[in-house]
Protein backbone atom coordinates (compact mmCIF):
# COMPACT_ATOMS: atom_id res chain seq x y z
CA UNK A 1 0.00 0.00 0.00
CA UNK A 2 2.73 2.36 0.62
CA UNK A 3 4.44 1.56 -2.76
CA UNK A 4 1.07 2.70 -4.32
CA UNK A 5 1.18 5.74 -2.54
CA UNK A 6 4.94 6.69 -3.51
CA UNK A 7 4.21 5.38 -7.16
CA UNK A 8 0.96 8.04 -7.10
CA UNK A 9 2.25 10.79 -4.60
CA UNK A 10 -0.78 10.29 -2.64
CA UNK A 11 -0.22 11.90 0.82
CA UNK A 12 3.63 12.10 0.34
CA UNK A 13 6.25 12.77 -2.70
CA UNK A 14 5.73 10.99 -5.91
CA UNK A 15 9.01 8.41 -6.76
CA UNK A 16 8.49 6.15 -8.72
CA UNK A 17 12.50 4.54 -7.90
CA UNK A 18 11.83 3.97 -4.35
CA UNK A 19 7.58 2.68 -5.41
CA UNK A 20 9.26 0.23 -7.73
CA UNK A 21 11.89 -0.78 -5.08
CA UNK A 22 9.06 -1.90 -2.43
CA UNK A 23 7.27 -3.30 -4.83
CA UNK A 24 10.31 -5.84 -5.86
CA UNK A 25 10.64 -6.78 -1.89
CA UNK A 26 7.18 -7.37 -1.52
CA UNK A 27 6.71 -9.22 -4.73
CA UNK A 28 9.76 -11.85 -3.37
CA UNK A 29 8.40 -11.86 0.14
CA UNK A 30 4.92 -13.23 -1.77
CA UNK A 31 2.41 -10.31 -2.30
CA UNK A 32 0.78 -10.71 -5.04
CA UNK A 33 -0.37 -7.58 -5.34
CA UNK A 34 3.10 -6.07 -5.52
CA UNK A 35 3.84 -8.84 -8.50
CA UNK A 36 1.33 -6.93 -10.05
CA UNK A 37 2.45 -3.55 -10.00
CA UNK A 38 5.68 -4.57 -10.18
CA UNK A 39 4.81 -5.93 -13.68
CA UNK A 40 3.12 -2.52 -14.58
CA UNK A 41 6.27 -0.71 -13.57
CA UNK A 42 8.35 -3.25 -16.11
CA UNK A 43 5.26 -2.26 -18.57
CA UNK A 44 5.60 1.40 -18.30
CA UNK A 45 9.51 2.03 -17.19
CA UNK A 46 7.95 3.42 -13.83
CA UNK A 47 11.32 3.35 -11.81
CA UNK A 48 12.89 0.95 -14.12
CA UNK A 49 14.19 0.60 -16.96
CA UNK A 50 11.00 -0.84 -19.31
CA UNK A 51 11.64 -4.58 -19.74
CA UNK A 52 8.42 -6.39 -21.26
CA UNK A 53 9.48 -9.79 -20.95
CA UNK A 54 9.87 -9.23 -17.59
CA UNK A 55 6.29 -7.52 -17.62
CA UNK A 56 4.47 -10.20 -18.67
CA UNK A 57 6.46 -12.99 -16.46
CA UNK A 58 5.29 -10.67 -13.76
CA UNK A 59 1.58 -10.57 -15.21
CA UNK A 60 1.26 -14.01 -15.69
CA UNK A 61 2.50 -14.89 -12.18
CA UNK A 62 -0.19 -13.04 -10.59
CA UNK A 63 -3.06 -13.60 -12.81
CA UNK A 64 -5.38 -15.74 -11.17
CA UNK A 65 -5.26 -13.42 -8.52
CA UNK A 66 -5.47 -10.00 -10.20
CA UNK A 67 -8.14 -10.49 -13.08
CA UNK A 68 -6.71 -6.85 -14.75
CA UNK A 69 -3.75 -8.67 -14.91
CA UNK A 70 -4.96 -10.20 -18.24
CA UNK A 71 -5.84 -6.81 -19.95
CA UNK A 72 -2.39 -5.92 -19.58
CA UNK A 73 -0.87 -9.06 -21.24
CA UNK A 74 -3.55 -8.18 -23.51
CA UNK A 75 -1.94 -5.12 -24.71
CA UNK A 76 1.52 -6.94 -24.72
CA UNK A 77 0.29 -9.52 -27.22
CA UNK A 78 -1.86 -6.77 -29.25
CA UNK A 79 1.55 -4.65 -29.07
CA UNK A 80 3.89 -7.38 -29.15
CA UNK A 81 5.41 -6.50 -26.36
CA UNK A 82 7.81 -9.14 -24.31
CA UNK A 83 5.51 -11.65 -26.13
CA UNK A 84 5.25 -12.10 -30.59
CA UNK A 85 2.44 -9.71 -31.54
CA UNK A 86 -1.07 -12.09 -31.39
CA UNK A 87 -4.20 -10.35 -31.78
CA UNK A 88 -6.03 -13.48 -31.46
CA UNK A 89 -4.22 -13.94 -27.93
CA UNK A 90 -4.64 -11.04 -26.95
CA UNK A 91 -8.18 -10.80 -27.47
CA UNK A 92 -8.68 -14.17 -25.23
CA UNK A 93 -6.68 -12.10 -22.71
CA UNK A 94 -9.38 -9.33 -22.78
CA UNK A 95 -12.13 -11.58 -23.16
CA UNK A 96 -10.72 -13.41 -19.77
CA UNK A 97 -10.81 -10.55 -17.99
CA UNK A 98 -14.02 -8.94 -18.78
CA UNK A 99 -15.93 -11.93 -17.96
CA UNK A 100 -13.86 -11.31 -14.66
CA UNK A 101 -15.40 -8.03 -14.42
CA UNK A 102 -12.30 -5.33 -16.29
CA UNK A 103 -14.15 -2.44 -17.66
CA UNK A 104 -10.83 -1.86 -19.52
CA UNK A 105 -11.05 -5.24 -21.30
CA UNK A 106 -14.32 -4.49 -21.86
CA UNK A 107 -13.03 -1.45 -23.88
CA UNK A 108 -10.59 -3.45 -25.43
CA UNK A 109 -12.84 -5.84 -27.05
CA UNK A 110 -14.73 -3.10 -28.15
CA UNK A 111 -11.80 -1.71 -30.16
CA UNK A 112 -11.07 -5.10 -31.29
CA UNK A 113 -14.55 -5.44 -32.93
CA UNK A 114 -13.89 -2.40 -34.21
CA UNK A 115 -10.79 -2.45 -35.74
CA UNK A 116 -11.00 -5.81 -36.67
CA UNK A 117 -8.20 -7.28 -34.68
CA UNK A 118 -8.27 -11.22 -33.38
CA UNK A 119 -12.31 -11.48 -34.43
CA UNK A 120 -13.98 -10.47 -37.30
CA UNK A 121 -14.89 -6.84 -37.58
CA UNK A 122 -18.33 -5.56 -37.06
CA UNK A 123 -19.16 -2.15 -35.76
CA UNK A 124 -22.15 -3.76 -34.22
CA UNK A 125 -20.31 -5.85 -31.76
CA UNK A 126 -17.92 -2.67 -31.04
CA UNK A 127 -21.08 -0.42 -29.93
CA UNK A 128 -22.01 -3.05 -27.72
CA UNK A 129 -19.21 -3.55 -25.71
CA UNK A 130 -18.15 0.30 -25.84
CA UNK A 131 -21.88 0.92 -24.75
CA UNK A 132 -20.96 -1.64 -21.66
CA UNK A 133 -18.18 0.79 -20.72
CA UNK A 134 -18.99 3.92 -21.70
CA UNK A 135 -19.24 5.83 -18.58
CA UNK A 136 -16.21 3.89 -17.17
CA UNK A 137 -13.66 4.06 -19.46
CA UNK A 138 -12.43 6.91 -21.82
CA UNK A 139 -10.94 4.21 -24.43
CA UNK A 140 -15.00 3.44 -24.96
CA UNK A 141 -16.06 6.96 -24.56
CA UNK A 142 -13.83 7.88 -27.81
CA UNK A 143 -14.41 4.70 -29.62
CA UNK A 144 -18.12 5.11 -29.47
CA UNK A 145 -17.95 9.13 -30.36
CA UNK A 146 -15.98 8.03 -33.71
CA UNK A 147 -19.12 5.37 -33.87
CA UNK A 148 -21.22 7.91 -33.53
CA UNK A 149 -20.26 10.81 -35.77
CA UNK A 150 -19.40 8.03 -38.36
CA UNK A 151 -22.85 6.14 -38.19
CA UNK A 152 -20.80 2.96 -37.98
CA UNK A 153 -22.67 0.34 -36.18
CA UNK A 154 -25.31 3.19 -35.01
CA UNK A 155 -27.44 5.50 -36.56
CA UNK A 156 -24.98 8.47 -37.06
CA UNK A 157 -25.82 11.44 -34.27
CA UNK A 158 -22.73 13.54 -34.63
CA UNK A 159 -23.49 16.10 -32.12
CA UNK A 160 -23.28 12.53 -29.73
CA UNK A 161 -20.40 11.36 -30.94
CA UNK A 162 -18.83 14.82 -30.74
CA UNK A 163 -20.03 15.14 -26.61
CA UNK A 164 -18.68 11.69 -26.16
CA UNK A 165 -15.46 12.64 -27.62
CA UNK A 166 -15.20 15.64 -25.63
CA UNK A 167 -16.14 13.69 -22.60
CA UNK A 168 -13.05 11.34 -23.07
CA UNK A 169 -10.78 14.46 -23.84
CA UNK A 170 -11.68 16.34 -20.34
CA UNK A 171 -10.78 13.04 -19.11
CA UNK A 172 -7.31 13.84 -20.35
CA UNK A 173 -7.28 10.88 -22.93
CA UNK A 174 -4.83 11.83 -25.51
CA UNK A 175 -6.92 9.58 -28.26
CA UNK A 176 -9.77 11.63 -27.72
CA UNK A 177 -7.94 14.82 -28.52
CA UNK A 178 -6.71 13.78 -31.28
CA UNK A 179 -9.49 12.36 -32.60
CA UNK A 180 -11.81 15.64 -32.17
CA UNK A 181 -8.18 17.77 -33.98
CA UNK A 182 -8.31 15.19 -36.58
CA UNK A 183 -12.02 16.05 -37.55
CA UNK A 184 -11.28 19.99 -37.05
CA UNK A 185 -13.25 21.05 -33.78
CA UNK A 186 -11.39 22.91 -31.39
CA UNK A 187 -9.05 20.92 -28.36
CA UNK A 188 -9.34 22.63 -25.54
Amino acid sequence: RLALCILTGDGCDEDETEAAELFEQAHWEGNINSTYWLGLCCKNGWGLAIDYERAVFLLNECLEAKPEAGFELGECARNGQGTPKNFERAFDHYLKAAEDGSSEAKAAIGRAFFLGEGVTESDQNAVKWFSLVVDEEPMAKTYLGKCYFHGFGVQEDQKLGISLLREAAGEGYKPARETLFDLGFEVE
